[in-house]
């Protein structure tokens, strides 16, 4: 789930693909893809290690007996996903340090 979010997130970030018209445009788009794949498994990596240090210390314990688990699991690593990419897009855009 962690890698979805993130591949969806570089998408974003990054448009659409580029249209290939001549061949000088397929490097273009090996390093375009190169990009999507390379910054994504990152930032994928980045929010799995942060939701699963948060499921192991905390959530475990306090929803072993809940009855919505599952959406508050969901919840969490997508209220995780939003701050990682906020830091990420005020790092890469506001202060220029990526």
């Amino acid at each position: 789930m962690a890698f979805i979010l993130a591949y969806s997130y570089m998408l974003v970030l990054f448009g659409g693909k580029p249209e290939i018209d001549s061949e000088f445009q397929v490097f273009i788009d090996a390093f375009y893809l190169f990009g999507i794949i390379h910054i994504g498994s990152i930032i994928g990596s980045i929010i799995a290690f942060l939701f699963i240090l948060m499921d192991i210390c905390y959530l475990r314990k306090k929803l072993k007996t809940h009855r919505n688990a599952t959406i508050i699991r969901l919840a969490i690593i997508l209220a995780i996903t939003f701050i990682v990419f906020i830091l990420h897009y005020t790092m890469e855009k506001v202060l220029d340090i990526i």
